[in-house]
């Protein structure tokens, strides 16, 4: 039996966290998932937190969300741009509508961007992790670790443990073995 095809979109701002993009991007098509990024602005080109300058897929304006196994928001100064709701209504409107009760579906938000979920009163019965203190609002559910599971929300602390919740998102969304074979090949871990 096949590998089971995940797709993502990681919904990328202006002054995102480029290693928040960078990276799980990488490690991702490296499993075999299908990676898009799509700028949540009028334009495919977008210019990172500490200037990378990257080159989208497509814009959300343009892309049916609905087609995704998974929607990853990163976090950096970027994580303000997707709480503007009347340039960017279409993602709130498809986390609410096809993946926030789907158990086929994932919302997978790093760094500060749980505060955007939690602003829009997405997470409020679950745990999750995020960058110290932008998790205030919903302090009782937050939980201090590099990432964290719960059900169908996957949730990232900060840019330094973005490799371990990259690697939790293979695991999750395809299996411990593709994980596993991932980490071997970019030899990560203990150095033997």
């Amino acid at each position: 039996m096949g590998q089971k095809r995940v797709k993502i979109a990681i919904m990328v701002a202006t002054a995102s966290e480029d290693i928040e993009v960078i990276v799980p991007t990488d490690l991702w098509r490296r499993s075999g998932m299908i990676v898009e990024l799509i700028s949540i602005e009028k334009k495919n080109t977008v210019v990172l937190q500490s200037g990378t300058k990257i080159s989208c897929n497509s814009t959300i304006d343009k892309t049916n969300l609905s087609q995704y196994t998974a929607i990853y928001m990163p976090g950096g100064e970027g994580h303000l741009k997707y709480l503007d709701i009347k340039a960017n209504p279409k993602l709130r409107k498809n986390l609410e509508k096809d993946f926030l009760n789907n158990k086929d579906k994932y919302i997978i938000a790093m760094c500060a961007t749980p505060s955007v979920l939690i602003e829009w009163d997405l997470i409020k019965n679950r745990k999750f992790t995020c960058y110290p203190g932008f998790g205030d609002k919903l302090k009782k559910n937050y939980v201090d670790k590099p990432f964290h599971v719960d059900g169908t929300l996957i949730t990232g602390r900060s840019p330094g443990s973005t490799f371990e919740f990259s690697l939790k998102v293979v695991e999750t969304l395809i299996s411990e073995e593709a994980r596993k074979k991932l980490e071997k090949q970019i030899i990560y871990g203990k150095a033997k």
